[in-house]
């Protein structure tokens, strides 16, 4: 097993938030580059796996309709249901260029449940430009949340592993297969975007976690939000914004602390076989 993913068995405590990218989707994820996400916008995040597998079924049929709509097709009852139809859709889409997507399962600190139970807010009450914690989609599957600038830099500190498989064509094509079985046959319990959680994904740490001076950041970015206001009402950090950030820091950097000792046990344990 890869050192990274054996490390990240050894930490169930973590929390996981999933994102998907490509076709009509900004792409901020760089795998072989700096994975820290950087955007002056909102960037959006599924808090559960049942939203995220929502949200890529939404997404590929949307990009899937795209490439349809250039020979007066599209993606409905119809056309699942006539076998001609289908069967014309299944060779556009054998024939056609199309993007690879990512999916994207981002491991964080446990601090960053709490961070969100207490800060999160929804994108009718947004104060004009102030960049809250956006609460969204909240009627599926606990719905996802949206993150920029100081939550944004937050989010990429208490990040520690990044896990990402790529979706290919094929991948596509057997999700519309599986789609028509689950719209005709009710008791199919075919999946069909199961491979978001049956192929093997590759995993990185977050090398900030190297750098000791991440943590002055992490501080830094506390304090903008204090001084900026970006919190909720019964947000800790209105109420004792002071011990908040000592919690926040303590925690971690005794959790920063585990998963180099780990890391460092790990390397050992190999170059010893």
């Amino acid at each position: 097993m890869a050192i990274y993913q054996s490390i990240l068995d050894q930490l169930p405590e973590l929390s996981n938030f999933y994102r998907y990218e490509g076709g009509l989707s900004y792409s901020y994820f760089h795998p072989n580059g700096d994975t820290a996400f950087s955007s002056n916008s909102y960037i959006y995040f599924s808090k559960s796996i049942h939203h995220h597998h929502y949200y890529v079924s939404k997404r590929i049929i949307q990009y899937l309709n795209e490439i349809l709509s250039q020979y007066h097709k599209k993606l409905n009852y119809y056309s699942f249901s006539n076998p001609r139809q289908f069967n014309q859709i299944l060779d556009i889409l054998f024939h056609s260029p199309m993007d690879e997507f990512i999916s994207i399962q981002c491991s964080t600190s446990p601090l960053m449940n709490t961070l969100l139970y207490k800060n999160g807010i929804l994108n009718s009450r947004k104060n004009g430009q102030k960049h809250y914690i956006e609460l969204c989609d909240l009627k599926k599957y606990q719905g996802g949340y949206g993150f920029c600038d100081e939550w944004l830099d937050i989010f990429n500190t208490l990040t520690y592993f990044y896990s990402f498989l790529t979706i290919t064509k094929d991948d596509v094509v057997n999700f519309l297969i599986n789609q028509k079985a689950r719209m005709f046959y009710p008791d199919s319990k075919v999946l069909p975007t199961a491979f978001l959680e049956n192929k093997q994904r590759c995993v990185k740490i977050n090398i900030s976690l190297f750098n000791d001076w991440k943590k002055y950041d992490l501080m830094n970015s506390m304090q903008q939000i204090i001084e900026k206001g970006l919190y909720c009402e019964q947000s800790n950090f209105r109420i004792d914004s002071h011990n908040e950030m000592k919690r926040v820091l303590t925690q971690y950097m005794k959790e920063r602390k585990r998963i180099l000792s780990l890391t460092e046990h790990a390397f050992e344990q190999n170059i010893s076989l």
